[in-house]
């Protein structure tokens, strides 16, 4: 079988590790895969390693905030949108793939160009849209139109999609995550050096963009301030960089940092390649997200080390934890709520063993990969079987695509 996948970033962060680890599954097996990136970046050779090829879109038009907040910039995009169509689907007919799969909402033009190439595509919806502008009353309907199925990693994210549409193509599936990758080796994963010095210290860790607005650092560093004068014994580890563009919410983390008087108990680590051994020195992770998260690589991630978590009831990452059972829930932008759930963990090392445990027998349960791609596989094949079928089914009528598809989770 042949695959297109097409992106919209070459970074190495949620969406972009589970397209990888799918990617790189598919080759393995024997398939072709093929992924369109819009820029070079640290994700390309990690494709190239698993066994895809690339092609550089530099044209592609993904949808930016900055872009759709004015007339000028709705104009640019269209402009754009109208290159990229072309461009793409004079792509995908020299690849000829079985399937096109768009790896997020935001890329504007792979439906539409899969379509006027006739090609079956799947759209993975792994963000909120509905939020951000009120053109996603529209925008819902085309995704809509020309994509064959629509895959949101979380049953918040398909809610935003309206009932009708939700009825004929929308479906949930959990993002997968390799146990091989996240397997915890009892004391044999080496600690990162930055870390080592931290020995005897309780470590508490976020994971992720830089983006104060989106993934609230700054409630983690304020709730941080509160938890270092009741816990001696406490660290807090900062991994992620900031999207390029966005480096001033870094320098704003950093200032708050100085001015709460907390920079020597606060090590940022910045982009990390080898998240494995972060994982398994920090003791407990939190994802202190201020708007609506898909759903939450970082925690899966955690869980399947084994650790506890605390994550904002927000989006999809109460259909992650559930409460007091692998972690705790707090509300969205309270620091102070934050840093009550983290002295409750930091106190009881029994309770956090608990929850560690619970968390990775659910991380089986739910997230391993295996499952994610076996629904994906027969999702591609029941879209060819599809296609090569004749037209009407033996009772006269044209067979429905959610038919089909009825039996993913």
């Amino acid at each position: 079988m042949r695959v297109l996948y097409v992106a919209n970033v070459a970074d190495l962060y949620g969406a972009s590790r589970s397209l990888l680890r799918l990617a790189g599954r598919m080759a393995s097996e024997g398939h072709q895969v093929e992924v369109i990136l819009p820029e070079d970046g640290p994700l390309r050779p990690k494709l190239e390693a698993a066994g895809a090829a690339i092609q550089i879109e530099k044209d592609l038009a993904i949808l930016r905030q900055r872009l759709i907040k004015t007339p000028g910039g709705l104009l640019r995009l269209t402009l754009r949108a109208l290159r990229s169509v072309v461009r793409l689907r004079r792509q995908i007919l020299i690849s000829r793939p079985d399937v096109v799969h768009t790896n997020s909402a935001v890329i504007l033009t792979s439906p539409l160009a899969a379509k006027l190439a006739g090609v079956p595509h799947v759209l993975h919806v792994r963000e909120f849209l509905s939020d951000v502008s009120r053109l996603w009353t529209l925008y819902q309907w085309y995704l809509w139109l020309f994509s064959d199925q629509i895959l949101c990693i979380s049953k918040a994210v398909s809610r935003q999609f309206c009932p009708l549409l939700r009825r004929r193509k929308v479906r949930v599936l959990d993002n997968g995550v390799p146990s091989w990758e996240f397997k915890n080796m009892d004391g044999q994963v080496r600690e990162p050096d930055a870390l080592c010095h931290k020995t005897g210290r309780l470590l508490v860790g976020v994971a992720g963009r830089i983006h104060l607005e989106q993934k609230g650092q700054d409630v983690f560093v304020q709730a941080a301030a509160q938890v270092a004068r009741e816990h001696p014994e406490a660290h807090f580890v900062i991994v992620g960089t900031p999207f390029p563009g966005n480096e001033e919410h870094e320098r704003r983390l950093r200032r708050l940092i100085q001015e709460l008087g907390i920079a020597d108990r606060v090590t940022l680590l910045g982009e990390v390649a080898q998240m494995r051994e972060v994982y398994a020195a920090v003791d407990l992770w939190v994802l202190p997200a201020r708007k609506p998260e898909g759903l939450g690589n970082v925690l899966i991630e955690a869980m399947a080390m084994g650790k506890p978590v605390i994550g904002s009831a927000i989006g999809g990452i109460p259909e992650i934890i559930d409460h007091g059972v692998n972690g705790l829930l707090v509300p969205p932008g309270d620091p102070r709520a934050l840093a009550e759930a983290i002295s409750l963990l930091l106190r009881d090392a029994e309770l956090r063993r608990r929850m560690g445990k619970a968390g990775r027998r659910k991380f089986y349960e739910k997230f391993e990969l295996e499952r994610c791609c076996r629904s994906i596989l027969s999702l591609y094949e029941s879209l060819l079987a599809e296609e090569r079928q004749p037209e009407t089914s033996l009772g006269g009528r044209p067979k429905d695509r959610s038919e089909i598809t009825a039996s993913l989770p």
